[in-house]
């Protein structure tokens, strides 16, 4: 494995922007694990519709996405980082926060939101409270962050990664998701395939435009699939 850990990002800023531009990355990549219809690379309509916001990427050499942040998502940082602390203590160990993670051979990016030992990471995720108490009951884990903690799996190399979930006044909640459990490797089997697909996909975009001679760049971003 080809990884680069960006220790002295800070996310949600422009240079973490920057950082993620032209790549898949784990938040977005639930598309790419739905089936398409029709095509040989099994890429769905979603994954398309991403495949063409990283193409521009690439194409124009910045991020498409803004920094957005409010009195809301301050205090939401706030939170996770209290959270991440608490976890740290109840399992006596060190959290390690870096703001991007890339896999360069198969070009797919990941923001920890901390990594731990050489081994694992987390993901903290701040629900709805109704949501919460959901997730508190059930002691499988969450179907929704399933596609992203596998997307982390893959782009770290990592063995592990601990769900924290969190939300104020209720207990924390945390669950692991670990190469070892049961469908687990055949999950990252499919996932990295489908990368492959959609970074093929997102390079024969950008080599249709770049032939209509409409790349104004010198200098353009690299292609995952080059």
């Amino acid at each position: 494995m080809d990884i680069s850990i960006f220790n002295e990002l800070e996310q949600g800023t422009q240079e973490w922007l920057e950082a993620r531009a032209g790549l898949p990355t784990a938040s977005e990549i639930a598309c790419l694990l739905v089936d398409g219809k029709g095509r040989e690379d099994k890429l769905g309509a979603g994954a398309i519709t991403y495949a063409y916001q990283v193409a521009a990427e690439v194409i124009l050499g910045r991020a498409l996405g803004a920094v957005f942040e409010n009195e809301h998502t301050r205090r939401g940082h706030e939170l996770e980082q209290e959270w991440i602390d608490n976890y740290a203590f109840m399992n006596d160990c060190e959290v390690d926060i870096v703001g991007f993670v890339r896999r360069n051979d198969i070009g797919l990016g990941y923001s920890p939101d901390g990594l731990v030992g050489e081994d694992g990471c987390t993901e903290v995720k701040s629900p709805e409270p109704a949501k919460m108490i959901r997730f508190l009951l059930d002691e499988s884990f969450p179907k929704d962050y399933r596609p992203q903690c596998l997307a982390a799996l893959l782009t770290t190399g990592r063995d592990w990664i601990d769900l924290i979930i969190g939300a104020e006044g209720l207990p924390l909640c945390v669950r692991r998701l670990s190469r070892t459990d049961e469908g687990v490797q055949e999950e990252l089997e499919k996932l990295e395939e489908r990368v492959k697909s959609f970074n093929i996909l997102v390079a024969d975009i950008v080599a249709q435009v770049r032939a209509k001679g409409l790349s104004a760049l010198e200098e353009p971003i690299a292609i995952a699939a080059e």
